[in-house]
């Protein structure tokens, strides 16, 4: 381990991820995806970038207005970046990250 560097494998500037309580919503925006409602669970915020688990796929550069369940976060616009299955089968979910607008969903 450097100087400075605390222990752990993220590095300097990063920051560290926050998990917040409850669900989240995202909700479609534009195009096919207008008004299609997707539950999230397992939410954690990371800057600005959101990690959490769907049911659904979510379409990559779907561009969505996210919701939270936690008390004290705002809606925030962003774009679906990374959406992969968890595993394989019928009832398998989805892993995704979602790029977060600097500013507040309007």
């Amino acid at each position: 381990m450097s100087p400075g560097q605390p222990n752990s494998s993220r590095p300097l500037g990063v920051p560290q991820s926050r998990r917040l309580d409850g669900v989240a919503t995202a909700f479609g925006l534009f195009g096919d995806d207008w008004g299609r409602i997707h539950e999230l669970v397992g939410v954690a915020i990371m800057g600005d970038w959101l990690e959490a688990e769907a049911c659904e796929e979510l379409r990559t550069g779907m561009i969505v207005c996210v919701g939270f369940q936690a008390h004290g976060q705002i809606a925030r616009r962003g774009v679906v970046e990374f959406c992969e299955p968890m595993g394989a089968g019928p009832d398998v979910g989805y892993r995704l990250r979602i790029r977060l607008e600097a500013r507040l969903a309007a």
